[in-house]
């Protein structure tokens, strides 16, 4: 007769509990992966190449057009890693039209790379200055410090001090415009949440547009992907630096300002989702809100669009700063 007792030793519940807890995780390590391909941009592209070529391509273009910008200005138009702070990467880059008008509208633009990627800087954002300065804008590219040296809530102050930096440099303007893409366009739409008449005291709020670029808008499902790994994101401090989580709390300052979202068509799917809920939580707040998606573009063609005065995304901007009608 077969002997079903347990061995000596051996205990079927601990056996049993071993072999769920190895199954939950084989799960939450599957599950884990899902989500970091949904939120991985260069999965969603339609163009034949690897998400390696993908990013390689974007970076070799983006320091190609943003030097070919640079080169073409007038030696007073740029002004170079201006410190708004006193860590390495606290530094804008300034570029102005040949004769800019006192109140000329500034536009900044903050880079992507979830808040962590090295290759992608200021210095390789401002390929889209051609159209802007020919209309009479100031452009201002933001550079920030990475994680794991900064957290995302201590990245979103050093944001907030180069806006405080550019309005006092600025103080004639009409308007500052905040634009960024992808983890710079989430830094762009925290700063709706910012009280700047408690920032910029004696001074009326000088941010009028926020423009942010196929952006993340709600934090939290990151902090169960490896993009989590430098940032060490919990729940609970990621719901705290999640724009679709801060609408209600918008300070009454910022009620006025007008907020164009942009995506495209080949975005993942999560961030057309999450742009399309948080321009419909915006709206039901009383804000202004435009959404456009770029069709046949993925999250990388969008950007290297910009330098075209005629892309819809740069119509948008010069709209926005009522340059163009």
């Amino acid at each position: 007769m077969e002997n079903t007792k347990p061995l000596s030793g051996a205990d079927p519940g601990a056996e049993m509990s071993e072999n769920k807890f190895k199954d939950d995780t084989a799960r939450s390590s599957e599950n884990s992966k899902t989500l970091g391909v949904a939120y991985t941009c260069s999965s969603w592209t339609k163009r034949k190449l690897s998400r390696k070529e993908i990013i390689g391509d974007f970076l070799k273009r983006s320091d190609e057009e943003s030097a070919k910008f640079v080169a073409e200005l007038g030696p007073s138009q740029a002004q170079l890693n201006v410190e708004y702070g006193s860590e390495e990467r606290e530094k804008v880059d300034i570029f102005s039209p040949v004769a800019a008008d006192k109140d000329a509208p500034v536009f900044m633009f903050i880079h992507g790379g979830y808040w962590q990627i090295k290759e992608m800087c200021k210095d390789n954002s401002s390929l889209m200055g051609g159209p802007l300065i020919k209309n009479g804008a100031v452009l201002v590219t933001v550079g920030h410090t990475l994680a794991p040296e900064r957290t995302l809530h201590e990245i979103v102050e050093q944001v907030k001090k180069a806006v405080v930096f550019v309005a006092k440099r600025f103080p004639e303007t009409r308007g500052i415009f905040i634009s960024g893409h992808s983890a710079g366009g989430h830094l762009s739409a925290m700063m709706l949440s910012v009280d700047w008449s408690s920032l910029l005291e004696g001074s009326k709020n000088l941010v009028k547009g926020i423009l942010p670029i196929s952006a993340v808008f709600d934090v939290r499902p990151l902090t169960k992907t490896y993009i989590n790994e430098p940032l060490l994101l919990t729940e609970s401090s990621a719901s705290s630096v999640s724009p679709l989580l801060l609408v209600d709390a918008i300070p009454t300052c910022n009620l006025g300002v007008k907020v164009h979202i942009l995506v495209a068509e080949y975005d993942p799917p999560v961030h057309q989702t999450q742009a399309q809920d948080y321009s419909k939580l915006l709206a039901a707040s009383g804000l202004d809100v435009e959404m456009m998606t770029l069709p046949g573009r993925d999250h990388f063609e969008e950007i290297m669009e910009l330098p075209d005065e005629n892309c819809p995304f740069q119509k948008v901007f010069l709209r926005a700063m009522g340059l163009t009608s």
